[in-house]
């Protein structure tokens, strides 16, 4: 592998070397990247993964990974003449330039995406996971760690044990892993055609998977997971990706787990891209709760981007509730017909409560024949998944959510069971559609069903341009910049209120249903110190940049309550420690919907 700096930029990029072991490109094309602005280019490798098409065939498409950080240039030359690229999701904004053959842009630091040439979503669609630099990364000896170099296929049944960490590095592989407790799997390498699940943290304790590409679990043709949680608690996967071709590979299925992290993801699988279960099938049970899943591209060929409910215990009450969905891009290109791409079908005694939706942007690709719908929720007994019908859907809110597609309003639909187990409180805040704020249920082409109510369409109850306070629930106390300085950098604390301007905040509209902060005494921006994505980094206060780590999404949690949720990490506002004492930092810290993270804006 090589690392490459620009002192001119401060961009890095590494490239690793090809792993010629493993299925390459099967297309004449070639991809090259470079710091933006300096010279020469340099080629990527590229491998094969398999999808499925819309008629259900496989199909061959391209993938590719590199490390960076700052601007990275990229060009790809492609066999014929390019007359289109799209550049996905288009939250990316990345519109390329196309001259003959050549298609170039840049991308501003890393980012997991894909490029459709020529209209074709299949063959000539390359995915490219740009991932973060590696900090740190395990060194080869060390006895806790099995360490897989560079240049490796390992086909071996690779089991961990308590601590142990497996490092895949860049331009390496694997089969066949084991998780264990307190493990991990790191590394830029890949997990290549498990036969089954790609990972599997079921029945486990404090796992971390950070880095590996799945490329194409299920490869034995009879299900498997990218990731498969069955009562998993504390588990983390985060800057991966994750693809799959064959009958019922899912993407990440999560059972009866809690304390579940999925963050900066890229799922393209031939079923459900994320679902939240409860037990009742393949021996897990109890309720599945405290799920955030942040950052990410799903992209399904089957079924749909988000299932909850399905299954539940036959004997007990279960809930699957406490879960976050925030900044998420789901492109559907999903051959389901009919289906919802945000689909409760809640069974089994299940009660869905408390499940937020945050900055869910969903883009429509599938043609008119396919019937697609948006949200569907319904408590259901299917005597095929279901030994009972579901128990209730409620408090489920949908806030900064958008639809776009060709094919006008898709249909929608809430329902609940019968007059004892009913949908209710479900709340949309600035749901768009096709550019529209929907405001009524027939706006937005929404069928509310008898046995559903308390359904309301509303705008956010914030004003961009407007000016608040930031009160922290648990000690009443506000954001404030320390000493009122209106320097850059200086950190943020709460304090108790008064009538300081450096308590004041006016919202600034970021786009795409982000928002910052600007600060009235100084005119400085609440951010993220370093753009760090570490847990309890710096809340601190710096000139405009408009960089992502000085833009936020809002979690409703009442009234004017709202965790705050800064886009590059994940990670919510928070006050260390959940002190209540004046001048204690305001720091980033994983969502927990605890007093100290949620703010009353007013």
């Amino acid at each position: 592998m090589f690392l490459l700096f620009s002192l001119t930029t401060r961009a890095t990029l590494t490239i690793y070397p090809q792993l010629t072991s493993i299925q390459g490109c099967q297309f004449a094309y070639t991809l090259q990247a470079k710091q933006s602005g300096t010279s020469p280019w340099y080629n990527v490798p590229l491998y094969n993964a398999v999808v499925t098409n819309q008629s259900g065939s496989s199909a061959n498409t391209t993938v590719c990974n590199f490390s960076c950080s700052g601007a990275i240039d990229i060009k790809i030359t492609f066999s014929g003449t390019v007359s289109t690229a799209a550049v996905r999701p288009s939250s990316l904004a990345l519109t390329p330039t196309i001259s003959g053959s050549t298609i170039s842009f840049t991308i501003p630091g890393p980012k997991k995406f894909y490029v459709d040439i020529n209209g074709d979503h299949y063959n000539d669609c390359i995915h490219i996971i740009a991932q973060p630099p590696e900090v740190n990364p395990p060194q080869q000896g060390d006895p806790n760690v099995v360490f897989i170099p560079t240049g490796t296929y390992d086909t071996s049944a690779i089991s961990l044990t308590d601590g142990q960490t497996l490092y895949i590095q860049g331009g390496a592989a694997v089969s066949s892993i084991t998780l264990a407790n307190n493990s991990k799997v790191l590394g830029r390498g890949f997990v290549y055609r498990a036969s089954y699940d790609a990972y599997n943290a079921s029945d486990l304790d404090n796992v971390y998977i950070d880095g590996p590409l799945d490329l194409n679990h299920g490869w034995a043709g009879n299900g498997g997971a990218g990731l498969r949680c069955g009562q998993g608690t504390n588990i983390t996967i985060r800057n991966t990706a994750s693809f799959s071709s064959k009958k019922w590979g899912d993407g990440y299925d999560i059972f009866s787990s809690q304390n579940v992290t999925v963050d900066d993801v890229f799922i393209r699988t031939n079923d459900d891209a994320i679902t939240f279960y409860g037990g009742g099938k393949d021996g897990f049970t109890g309720s599945c709760q405290s799920i955030t899943v942040t950052n990410s591209v799903l992209l399904p060929d089957l079924a749909q981007s988000f299932h909850i409910g399905v299954y539940g215990d036959q004997n007990i009450d279960t809930e699957i509730s406490d879960i976050v969905v925030a900044n998420i891009d789901i492109d559907d290109w999903s051959r389901t017909s009919g289906r919802p791409v945000i689909y409760f079908t809640v069974g089994d005694r299940v009660r869905a409560t408390n499940i937020k939706f945050s900055n869910v942007r969903t883009t429509a690709y599938m043609p008119a024949s396919f019937g697609k719908s948006f949200i569907g929720m319904a408590i259901v007994y299917n005597s095929t998944y279901n030994y009972a019908p579901g128990r209730a859907i409620d408090n489920i809110y949908y806030t900064n959510c958008s639809y776009v597609g060709s094919n006008g309003t898709p249909g929608s639909s809430i329902n609940g069971y019968d007059s004892t187990r009913t949908t209710s409180y479900v709340f949309f805040q600035n749901l768009t559609i096709n550019g529209s704020t929907i405001t009524s249920a027939a706006a937005g082409n929404f069928s509310i069903g008898t046995y559903a109510n308390n359904v309301t369409f509303s705008t956010l109850g914030v004003t961009p341009g407007s000016t608040y306070t930031l009160t922290a629930q648990h000690s009443g106390k506000r954001a404030d910049v320390t000493g009122s300085s209106t320097a850059d950098g200086v950190q943020i604390i709460q304090m108790t209120a008064s009538a300081a301007n450096s308590q004041k905040w006016i919202l600034i509209d970021a786009g795409n249903g982000f928002y910052s902060f600007k600060n009235l005494n100084g005119g400085k921006y609440m951010d993220i110190s370093g753009a760090s994505t570490a847990d309890g980094a710096n809340v601190i206060q710096w000139h405009s940049n408009s960089g992502a780590n000085q833009q936020f999404l809002l979690i409703p949690q009442g009234g004017t309550n709202y965790s705050i949720m800064a886009r590059h990490s994940g990670k919510c506002i928070d006050v260390t420690g959940a002190s209540t004492a004046d001048g204690v930092a305001v720091i980033q810290w994983p969502y927990t919907g605890l007093a100290e993270q949620i703010w009353s804006i007013q």
